[in-house]
C-alpha cells in the first residue's frame, strides 16, 4: 500500500525538465530528466510497476491561478486577472500575493490542489493508499 504524502512529494517534484514517477513495487520516487539519458531509469520505467505522476503544465498553469483569484480575491479581480497573461506572470502574480498577504492561502491551496490531484490519480488507477495527511495544515 503507498502513502499518500509520497505520491504529493512526486507530484510537488515534476517541474519543466524532471519527469517524476513511483515505483509501485519499491514505494519509491523515480526521477527522470528530460535532458539526459539513463538507461537505467528507462529500463525500470518499461520494465516496472510504474505510475507516472501528471505532467507539470497540466497542473501548474494559469487556470490554477485564475481559480484562486475567483476564490480568495475579491477585490480588483480585474487587476489580478492581467496578471496571469503573458511572460513572467507566475512571478508577478506571487509578487501581487505577496502585496495584498494573500501568498500564505496561495500555497495552502495549491498543496490543497496537489492532494487532490494525487488522489485522483490514485483512484483513478485503482491504487490503494494511506491518507496519511488527514491532518495536514
Amino acid at each position: 500500500m503507498i502513502k499518500l504524502s509520497l505520491v504529493v512529494n512526486a507530484i510537488e517534484m515534476e517541474d519543466v525538465d524532471t519527469r517524476t514517477y513511483i515505483d509501485l513495487d519499491n514505494n519509491e520516487i523515480l526521477m527522470q530528466n528530460t535532458f539526459f539519458e539513463d538507461e537505467e531509469l528507462e529500463e525500470r520505467l518499461q520494465t516496472g510497476n510504474i505510475l507516472p505522476m501528471p505532467y507539470y503544465f497540466k497542473i501548474s498553469n494559469t487556470e490554477l491561478l485564475r481559480e484562486f483569484i475567483r476564490k480568495y480575491i475579491h477585490n480588483d479581480q480585474e487587476y489580478a486577472y492581467s496578471l496571469t497573461y503573458g511572460k513572467g506572470a507566475f512571478r508577478r502574480f506571487k509578487e501581487y500575493l505577496r502585496y495584498i498577504n494573500k501568498i500564505e492561502a496561495y500555497h495552502k491551496f495549491i498543496a490543497e490542489n496537489n492532494i487532490k490531484i494525487a488522489k485522483e490519480l490514485l483512484e483513478s488507477n485503482n491504487i490503494v493508499y494511506i491518507d496519511d495527511l488527514k491532518n495536514r495544515g
